[in-house]
């Protein structure tokens, strides 16, 4: 899983700050999220052939997800009490985004994971057909859904776009490799492809006008699996080391922390930094360290406590 940045900037459009958040949130980075339900997926297809594997594969969410999710929650809602702002706790469990916003994504999977016998049943029968349903309605409910919570819960707590990669996830395992077997070159071609897309969606967000909003979310459906495919073919799941592995997680959970952090320093002294490409990069350079270090600090002094924050990893 990927370390990702949300928006801690509000640039104006077209400013640099901005070019550059856009850049890396929904271009680089639009893959994070996706690439971690496919690679979820994926190897938990692998172990669906195994006896018991549906209640190893339950323990193993609730150590390795749920626990954190809870725990970094709560200590994020403290953080927030601390810094004087408002937050609820009900994002949590209901259909809404949690309070510690980009732990949503667990919420989703804990789901899937429950249902996945019915999932994995799906997928060895009909794999295309499954996916294209569930992409049907993911387009629907982006496109057509108007009610607040119902599109908050389709986004958010049951996520479509999250088991659209999921679902592929489980298909690329359970099924023949050879059934989905394309060239390398080809691979990278289309992941080049779906960059220039994201830069043109880019592009039109920010300088469009009228349906330029809607029009960059139609590219950006689009470029990002073609993205993530080149990215797979280049850096596949299984070969990432363990090593950056064990530190992804604590980045993507504690980069918020940073990053509000940031903003109250800034605001106190009343720097507009999302104006500034330059001073954006330096925020965001500083985002990573701090958080990297802090994820190091707690590894080191608490290593029992470590492994249960940061769930096993």
């Amino acid at each position: 899983m990927f370390s990702r940045f949300h928006p801690f900037t509000r640039a104006n459009r077209g400013g640099g700050g901005y070019i550059f958040h856009y850049l890396i949130r929904h271009i680089i980075a639009a893959i994070a999220v996706p690439y971690f339900f496919v690679v979820s997926g994926y190897f938990l297809g692998r172990r669906c052939s195994e006896a018991h594997w549906y209640g190893c594969a339950i323990k193993s969410r609730i150590g390795s997800l749920f626990v954190p999710y809870i725990i970094w929650n709560v200590v994020f809602a403290l953080f927030l009490m601390f810094m004087g702002e408002d937050f609820t706790l009900l994002g949590l469990l209901d259909g809404l985004r949690p309070v510690l916003m980009q732990t949503w994504y667990i919420k989703s999977l804990m789901i899937f994971v429950v249902i996945s016998p019915i999932l994995v049943w799906l997928i060895r029968r009909a794999p295309i057909s499954v996916i294209a349903l569930a992409s049907f309605f993911c387009l629907t409910a982006k496109f057509v859904m108007s009610d607040p919570y119902w599109k908050s819960f389709w986004e958010y707590t049951f996520s479509l776009s999250g088991l659209i990669y999921f679902l592929i996830g489980l298909s690329l395992s359970c099924n023949k490799e050879s059934d989905y077997s394309i060239a390398v070159r080809t691979e990278q071609i289309i992941g080049f492809i779906g960059f220039a897309l994201g830069l043109v969606g880019m592009l039109i967000k920010v300088y469009g006008s009228g349906y330029g909003e809607l029009v960059a979310r139609g590219i950006k459906l689009i470029s990002t699996p073609l993205l993530l495919l080149g990215v797979w073919s280049v850096i596949p799941c299984d070969e990432w080391p363990n090593r950056m592995l064990s530190m992804t997680f604590p980045l993507y959970i504690l980069h918020m922390f940073a990053i509000k952090g940031c903003n109250r320093v800034f605001a106190m002294f009343g720097i507009e930094y999302a104006q500034s490409i330059g001073l954006t990069v330096l925020v965001f350079i500083f985002v990573v360290t701090i958080s990297f270090l802090l994820a190091l600090v707690i590894r080191c002094a608490m290593p029992c406590y470590g492994q249960i924050l940061w769930g096993r990893r």
